[in-house]
């Protein structure tokens, strides 16, 4: 549906007081994100305490095979206020910025990047310090990312380091909840094991986001992810 002014007055940052009434909060997240991503089943919505995790898998525009999965410990965001902006493609996009940094934030961004294997830090220190002072900068989003270039006309080749990548990948997929991960890996053609993988990226994010149909579908959701946050979450 389009944006019409009376959804546009919706649109901005919503200070959510109560949450949703009357169904369960995890039901109610689980409902209205099948509502906004039909493809998305419910074995894919994984509720561990405090954390949310979404698991997607398909292929993209140019038929390569995507893997997205979404690691949110919603203690680690201000789920009481919620943006909602406009997109392109008639929905909105439901954004929560994350808390500042604490000690809670960095030992999770430590567990990940202790897991990095050694060949793929380019001799770059990352210890605590260093995250810190990435996640405290304005973008505040730690990223590792592996990338294969094509060469002439011929097809992307894998980079040498992708089995690597992509087992790290799964090792941070496969953390202690409560964690706070986002991973997104492109695969060949066809392709969906390790040695196919021609990019990815893993990270420690700044912003939580959703997308929905309609402005108030997003207040729907937002009022029931800062629930569930307060049912599930000691912070």
């Amino acid at each position: 549906m389009s944006i019409t002014a009376k959804a546009a007055a919706l649109l901005g940052v919503l200070l959510l007081a109560t949450g949703c009434q009357g169904e369960a909060p995890e039901a109610a997240v689980r409902k209205l994100l099948a509502e906004s991503s039909p493809d998305l089943s419910q074995d894919a919505l994984v509720f561990d305490g405090c954390e949310l995790k979404v698991t997607m898998a398909g292929a993209n525009a140019m038929g390569w095979n995507i893997q997205h999965i979404l690691r949110a410990d919603l203690s680690m965001f201000d789920t009481g206020r919620a943006g909602i902006t406009p997109n392109s493609q008639n929905s909105v996009t439901l954004s929560f910025d994350r808390k500042p940094v604490d000690d809670r934030l960095l030992d999770q961004a430590e567990r990940i990047a202790k897991l990095l294997p050694v060949a793929l830090q380019n001799n770059e220190s990352i210890g605590r310090d260093r995250l810190e002072q990435i996640l405290k900068s304005p973008n505040g989003t730690l990223v590792f990312r592996l990338t294969s270039v094509g060469v002439g006309d011929g097809p992307i080749q894998p980079h040498k380091d992708a089995p690597q990548f992509y087992d790290f990948a799964q090792q941070v997929a496969a953390l202690p909840a409560p964690q706070l991960a986002g991973i997104s890996l492109q695969f060949n053609k066809g392709g969906g094991k390790r040695e196919d993988l021609i990019s990815g990226a893993v990270m420690v994010p700044q912003l939580l986001q959703f997308t929905a149909s309609s402005p108030e579908q997003a207040q729907s959701l937002a009022e029931a992810l800062n629930a569930y946050r307060k049912d599930a979450c000691a912070s």
